[in-house]
């Protein structure tokens, strides 16, 4: 891209994240002579990443760093994000519905209120009177279950909607062209590539951070895939495995005396209810699950007779499941990453048709492990977890608290903040804040959270200076989630560079 392409966008020469020699990344001003680079194309059939394996946070170059975030005109750390339909076309009294979560915010339209031209309405076969969602990913942290005390992420929405669109589009749709019979439509109207551009960091509202979706009947069951013995919360397999004794998970049986992180002998499928306390169920409870929802459910119950019955739908949904979560961990295994474990949204349309919906893959709803990272916990709990056995009398069975054993130190994903959070002893932000104080800035939120906060953290910083924990990590927060989007999906992303 060069500096004249650069200005057509509105924007100053960018920054650009590109691959060099294979082993550094590094950030260089576009229309700088790059004759000994090899830069990652970005349109819709992107080169191969050029480096084989994933590499340490402390090798990649930072593009974003707290001087920038402090020192970039327009932008203010302490701004809240306001994510308003008028951003992206809509007007206000056109937004049928709205909803705020931890990582979007949707508004529910109208067809003829959209600003779907009509070869896209023609091609997803769309008419006045259906409804769409314009989906927005947030930059907001959701790392945690409790609002935290640390700035927004920038162009961390572009980048969950970059890696879900290139699973989806490389991954997933190709996977059902050869599953025919799974009758798979995905709920995507547009994330179009051409947004993908030079970004300055004062923009929070980009384009990239849309997506306009089908809107669709969710079918609220929680399909999650699983390809190794983990996880930490109390409904995780783990939990059920060390802390519980299970032994029975899908149609297989777990011999004794695993460790926590072995791979499983085979991929399973470890559905739940969609409750605010998700309760584990077994396949033939989930089916009758899928039954009850069916209750007065037309849409979701045109597509069980469609296929022949609440088994069978609940069949088609658990093979989907599984066979994506294998395709994903497939495309990345030679290039150093495991993927533990994946959830996946359904949905159906009025005639009963079967979708995929959401997200489809990114570092929000999907852990992206480090092969390495990985090899060296599974050593450290045979060790440990082999030791503890060996001391107990014969016939007593061990129970483990999996938050107590080795984890995965090197993780893509939004595991990376909630462990820099967790494992450092000056940090203690990340207490519950009052509704009434969203719109606090942070400053305003930490000084009146002081009292609350664990470790006596809020005596190591300097808040007058902006010398605090938060920004740091942040910044190194966001330079991950640029690094591993350009390594799964070979698109450059173009951070607009400081004015």
């Amino acid at each position: 891209m060069s500096i004249d392409e650069a200005k057509r966008f509105g924007q100053q020469p960018v920054d650009i994240l590109t691959f060099a020699d294979k082993n550094k990344i590094n950030l260089e001003k576009t229309g700088e002579t790059r004759d000994a680079k090899e830069e990652v194309s970005l349109n819709n059939n992107p080169s191969p990443v050029l480096m084989n394996k994933p590499y340490k946070y402390d090798e990649i170059e930072q593009i974003i760093t707290v001087d920038r975030l402090l020192n970039t005109e327009g932008y203010d750390i302490n701004q809240v994000q306001e994510i308003k339909p008028e951003t992206y076309g809509l007007k206000p009294e056109d937004v049928e519905k709205t909803y705020i979560g931890k990582v979007r915010n949707n508004f529910l339209v109208d067809v003829k209120n959209s600003t779907l031209d009509y070869k896209e309405k023609e091609h997803f076969n769309l008419k006045d009177g259906d409804k769409v969602i314009y989906s927005v990913a947030s930059n907001r942290t959701s790392a945690f279950n409790v609002p935290v005390l640390i700035p927004e992420t920038p162009y961390k929405g572009a980048v969950l909607n970059s890696i879900s669109d290139f699973i989806e589009k490389k991954i997933l749709t190709p996977l059902a062209e050869k599953n025919k019979d799974w009758n798979l439509k995905f709920d995507t109207v547009r994330w179009d590539l051409k947004y993908y551009q030079a970004v300055p960091l004062a923009d929070r509202n980009s384009q990239a951070e849309l997506v306009i979706r089908k809107a669709l009947t969710p079918i609220k069951l929680e399909m999650v895939a699983r390809k190794y013995l983990t996880g930490t919360t109390d409904t995780s397999i783990s939990h059920r495995y060390f802390v519980d004794g299970e032994r029975k998970f899908d149609d297989i049986t777990l011999p004794e005396n695993m460790n926590l992180h072995d791979e499983l002998s085979k991929t399973i499928l470890t559905p739940t209810t969609k409750d605010k306390d998700d309760r584990n169920l077994s396949n033939d409870e989930a089916i009758e699950e899928l039954k009850r929802l069916a209750e007065g459910n037309e849409e979701l119950s045109l597509a069980i007779d469609k296929v022949g019955g609440a088994d069978k739908l609940y069949a088609k949904m658990k093979e989907i499941t599984i066979k994506s979560l294998n395709a994903i961990d497939d495309h990345y295994k030679h290039r150093g990453l495991v993927f533990p474990d994946l959830k996946l949204e359904f949905g159906v349309d009025k005639n009963g048709d079967l979708y995929l919906m959401d997200e489809k893959g990114s570092p929000d709803n999907l852990r992206i492990w480090n092969k390495e990272s990985l090899k060296a916990a599974q050593e450290e709990n045979k060790r440990t977890q082999d030791a503890a056995r060996a001391t107990t009398p014969q016939n007593n069975i061990v129970k483990f608290d999996p938050k107590k054993l080795a984890q995965v130190e090197l993780s893509y994903d939004k595991d990376y903040l909630r462990k820099k959070v967790n494992s450092s002893k000056e940090f203690g932000l990340w207490k519950k804040t009052p509704a009434k104080d969203d719109q606090k800035s942070v400053l305003e939120q930490i000084e009146g959270n002081k009292n609350h906060i664990h470790d006596g953290g809020f005596k190591a910083y300097k808040p007058s200076t902006l010398e605090f924990f938060p920004l740091k990590k942040v910044a190194e927060y966001a330079n991950m989630l640029l690094y591993i989007n350009s390594f799964m999906t070979g698109r450059s992303f173009r951070v607009g560079a400081s004015k």
